[in-house]
């Protein structure tokens, strides 16, 4: 029986041998994986029958498209690990089928908008949308504001900056409408009130009255430590603005207790005449070019570390409303805050105040005392003539057309916005465009 086993066995070698083929020679199984997927996604390996060895272990990968996430693996799954896994593996014990299902993914658009405005589209609140979807955003204005820009999530808005316009839902997304008040503004300009400190003998003789030296410390200040302008570095020595009006009073001769060289003449507070010069001359001064025509300041004289620049100070007086106002509008358009005197000054508070979204500015509207909004004042008190004094204040903005409480009483008129130097009024003082005296524009 042991021989004839034998030879069973080699006949069956040598007809391998005849035959040329490994094939003929040994058996190996092999199974079939068919993949397949819902919308939404791809799938490695790739869709359609793939064939593999008896026990091969099949790396599984679901790719889930923009707007889609994997949900699970279904079908001939008890060889797959984790059916909820995008990668995987699947053991080939047996023919499988099996499929990867993905499902649209929703996300949540978070509206919000601050004072100013709404947004109309899609409203505010929280929404819920399918990924990928674009959506309409519309952001609308209140009267006398206007649309600045979209914030918070807004990576996927094609543009942030236009009031209509869409974004893609990628993800959870929060956006803010920010609206602005209709207003030409210059931010960030000093509000320093009187009394200046008094340091040098020329202020302790009298610190009163001190408006043209403090409105213009505001603007030499803003162009210095808030803009750090080429051309303004440490022309204010770091002093505070109260000091640095105490060295304009000085060139100025406020109070007639400075340059000699001015025209105040004996009068008290700033002669208009002087405050052109006077800012020169202060701007100008230094260790290398001092005063040239009298002494400096008494002492302290030159603060430790200012330097001197030649700037361009000019003055105009024109008396027609409308010259004198785009001039104004000019300064303010091109980012300059300047000084402004007026003949009447006696404000009074009208209780509206306005809050700008866009820089957190208050706005106090005042109108005149004593008066009707628009008229001249008849000799009343704080009223000066062109030869004399008038109060000062910086200009740093202004609204045209404009009814402030929006019924009445007051009318449409034009208004200018300015930092008063007085601590019994707001920092931002709307005031109607009457009563100016002069302007003074500085160009650093």
């Amino acid at each position: 029986m042991q021989r004839k086993l034998v030879s069973i066995a080699l006949i069956a070698v040598l007809l391998c041998l005849s035959l040329g083929s490994i094939i003929a020679c040994t058996s190996t199984t092999t199974y079939t994986l068919t993949m397949a997927s819902t919308a939404g996604g791809t799938v490695t390996p790739a869709l359609g029958t793939h064939t593999y060895a008896a026990g091969t272990i099949v790396s599984l990968t679901a790719n889930p498209g923009t707007g889609y996430q994997f949900d699970n693996w279904t079908g001939d799954t008890a060889t797959i690990p984790d059916d909820e896994d995008p990668t995987t593996t699947i053991t080939m014990n047996a023919d499988y089928s099996i499929t990867a299902n993905f499902a649209q993914r929703q996300y949540d658009l978070i509206v919000t908008s601050t004072d100013g405005g709404e947004v109309t589209a899609p409203t505010e609140g929280t929404h819920t949308y399918d990924g990928g979807e674009v959506v309409n955003l519309v952001a609308t204005p209140d009267t006398d504001y206007h649309f600045v820009s979209w914030t918070g999530d807004v990576a996927d808005i094609e543009d942030a900056y236009n009031a209509t316009t869409t974004i893609t839902m990628n993800d959870d997304y929060s956006v803010t409408a920010n609206f602005g008040f209709d207003m030409a503004f210059v931010d960030e300009v000093p509000d320093t009130n009187q009394p200046p400190t008094q340091t040098l003998l020329s202020t302790q003789a009298d610190p009163t009255n001190f408006c043209a030296p403090i409105a213009m410390a505001n603007v030499l200040e803003y162009w210095d430590d808030v803009m750090s302008h080429a051309n303004a570095q440490d022309v204010t020595a770091g002093l505070p603005p109260e000091t640095v009006a105490e060295y304009l009073g000085w060139f100025m001769d406020t109070n007639n207790n400075g340059d000699p060289d001015r025209a105040n003449a004996g009068s008290k507070g700033t002669n208009w005449l002087d405050i052109t010069p006077g800012t020169i001359e202060y701007v100008r001064w230094d260790a290398t070019h001092n005063y040239p025509a009298s002494p400096p300041p008494p002492a302290p004289a030159l603060p430790a570390g200012k330097l001197g620049y030649d700037w361009g100070v000019i003055h105009t007086c024109d008396t027609d409303y409308n010259v004198t106002l785009n001039l104004f509008k000019s300064e303010i358009d091109s980012g300059r805050p300047l000084v402004v005197t007026f003949d009447y000054w006696n404000p009074v508070d009208k209780s509206i105040a306005v809050v700008d979204p866009e820089t957190g500015e208050t706005i106090s509207v005042f109108v005149w005392g004593g008066l009707t909004y628009d008229s001249l004042p008849p000799a009343p008190p704080e009223h000066w003539t062109y030869s004399d004094v008038g109060h000062a204040v910086t200009g740093v903005g202004y609204k045209l057309a404009w009814d402030p409480d929006g019924a009445g009483p007051i009318p449409l008129a034009d208004w200018v916005i300015v930092h008063d130097n007085w601590s019994t009024t707001p920092e931002n003082v709307a005031i109607p465009w009457v009563n100016w005296m002069c302007l003074y524009l500085v160009t650093p």
